[in-house]
Parts: C-alpha cells; sequence; structure tokens
C-alpha cells in the first residue's frame, strides 16, 4: 500500500505532555512523533474494551471529553464479533459469550454516545462503531488483509498477536487459554491491528491518533522492531497510564 517505513531512530518515549484531564491525569505520548502528532489535533481513535470492569462510565467520560477538547474530530471504537473469540477460549460457550459481547457493547455504545452529546457532537451515534461495521470501507479491509499475510509469513508477528490474545483473555476475566485457543483468540488482535498501522487512511484524515488508557505491548512491539509492519506518517498513538 506504500505506506513509509517507521523511522529508525524512533523509540518509545519517557515524558508526558501537560494534564488536560481532570485529576492531574496526563496522556503519554509513545514517541516524540505520536507527540507531533497529537499536538496536530485533528483526528483521534479512543479504543474502548468490553471485558474489564476498566471502562466505567466516569473513564469512558473523560476520555472522550478529553478527545473533543484536544482534536477537531473523534470516533470511538469497540471491538467487533472477533471478540466473541475472546470468551470462548476464556472458557464460555459461543451463546453466553455472544450474549455478554451484545451487553457489553450496549453499554458502552450507549455512554460514549451520551458523553459526545452532552458536548454537542450532534452526529454522536455516527461517531461510536465496532470495526465490523468499518468492514465496509475499503482502506480498512485492505490493511486487514495485509496484516492477515503477515501475520502467515511473519513468526514474531504470530507470537505477538498471541501473545496479545493470552493478555485479552486473562483480562476477560477467563481461565488461562488452553494450548491451542491462540490461534481462535488471536483474531480480535488481527481485526484491531489495522488501527495501529494506519487509521488516518481507514478514517479519511492526514493524521490520527489511536487513544487506549494503558500502553498496549502490540503497539510498543511494532514501534520497536525495525522490520515491523509500516504505518502511515500520520499514525500516532497515546495511553493514560495515571487515568484512575
Amino acid at each position: 500500500m506504500g505506506l513509509p517505513p517507521m523511522r529508525s531512530d524512533e523509540s518509545i518515549r519517557e515524558r508526558t505532555l501537560p494534564p488536560v484531564l481532570d485529576g492531574a491525569c496526563s496522556p503519554l505520548p509513545y514517541t516524540d512523533s505520536c507527540a507531533e502528532i497529537v499536538g496536530r489535533g485533528e483526528h483521534v481513535v479512543i479504543g474502548l474494551s468490553p471485558f474489564n470492569g476498566y471502562f466505567t462510565p466516569n473513564a469512558v467520560r473523560r476520555l472522550v471529553f478529553w478527545g473533543i477538547d484536544n482534536f477537531r474530530s473523534v470516533n470511538v471504537l469497540l471491538p467487533g464479533y472477533e471478540a466473541i473469540y475472546t470468551l470462548v477460549a476464556a472458557g464460555m460457550t459461543p451463546v453466553d459469550a455472544s450474549r455478554r459481547l451484545r451487553k457489553s457493547l450496549y453499554g458502552l455504545r450507549n455512554t460514549s454516545i451520551r458523553c459526545l452529546r452532552e458536548r454537542g457532537i450532534a452526529d454522536a451515534d455516527q461517531r461510536v462503531h465496532t470495526w465490523t461495521r468499518l468492514t465496509e470501507r475499503n482502506s480498512y479491509l485492505c490493511l486487514r488483509q495485509r496484516v492477515e499475510k503477515h501475520y502467515d509469513d511473519e513468526p514474531w508477528l504470530r507470537q505477538a498477536c498471541q501473545q496479545a490474545a493470552r493478555t485479552a483473555v486473562a483480562n476477560s476475566g477467563g481461565a488461562t487459554p488452553e494450548p491451542g485457543s491462540p490461534d481462535h483468540a488471536v483474531r480480535y488482535a488481527l481485526a484491531e491491528l489495522p488501527f495501529f498501522i494506519d487509521s488516518p487512511s481507514i478514517y479519511g484524515v492526514a493524521s490520527s491518533v489511536f487513544a487506549y488508557p494503558r500502553p498496549v505491548q502490540l503497539i510498543e512491539t511494532l514501534i520497536s522492531r525495525p522490520d515491523a509492519l509500516a504505518r502511515g506518517r500520520g499514525q500516532g498513538f497515546v495511553s493514560f497510564p495515571s487515568l484512575p
């Protein structure tokens, strides 16, 4: 897809931007390049996860308000149907996993929409979506195909995605996955990876920041490996390690 490679001198950064969230919380860009993209304030994708207790209504509210206050455009991203495989790997039946996913997504979606509307976003319901919904966009599908090819061809990416799957299963409150189950649960990571590589192309913007409260190991792997999947120049990342 002609994406430029990561700069060889790019590394995980240690400093933070000035606090912008209530309660002295501050965003932590992963690299200096990410900090520059955050500073542009063009677009942010706020990633939410449905299977742990971290994303309380208050936490979602603070993340969404930070996005609105610091970017011209905000989207909230929820997992798609692939999240069912995570729950099944944790020991749930497919029926129970599907039911839990629907309930969790319903709550996160409604909370996000209320927060957006509270800040005057008229098309709030169009700003919150699962990645399943984005399969209608050719840019996302192309990135997804590219990711899956790299997963098949590159052992380091398989290992990183399987570790991400094991972490997701553990965070879901389930048991340690049985041998072989990450092969199914890894679909979650593969579906999410396009947003780590080129979310600007998915949303039709020049630059975009993927925001998630905790540092994401898979993102750090992509940044630290010179042979990793190349990402767009406008792709940035930020976490909020101090957000309660």
